[in-house]
């Protein structure tokens, strides 16, 4: 297969531009090569693989998800507003008072 540079020409425009918009502000330009060469391999290798990639449909079987918050989540009732309220001010005053013995 030969591969002419200047037919390629508008496909490397293309990634790069598509680089530019997806990239930017992540990576440095120089670092680009660094993502987009593993993502290609690994997409080439896909492409690769895919005819391999079947499946019996007569094994299929439905699956479905299970709503592990209904089974297994405990509501806990909130506390009072009085009781959180009470919490912050004693967290205040202790704050307050550790800032006293820094300063002194």
């Amino acid at each position: 297969m030969n591969l002419d540079t200047q037919s390629l020409q508008p496909i490397i425009n293309f990634i790069w531009s598509v680089a530019d918009d997806v990239l930017i502000n992540k990576y440095l330009e120089n670092q680009y090569q660094d993502v987009i060469l593993p993502m290609t391999v690994l997409r080439r290798l896909d492409l690769a693989l895919e005819p391999e990639a079947w499946y019996d449909k007569k094994k299929m079987k439905v699956g479905y998800e299970i709503a592990f918050n209904k089974y297994f989540y405990k509501y806990d009732a909130l506390r009072p507003l009085s009781e959180i309220a009470a919490d912050i001010l004693a967290l205040e005053n202790e704050t307050e008072h550790l800032l006293k013995e820094i300063v002194e």
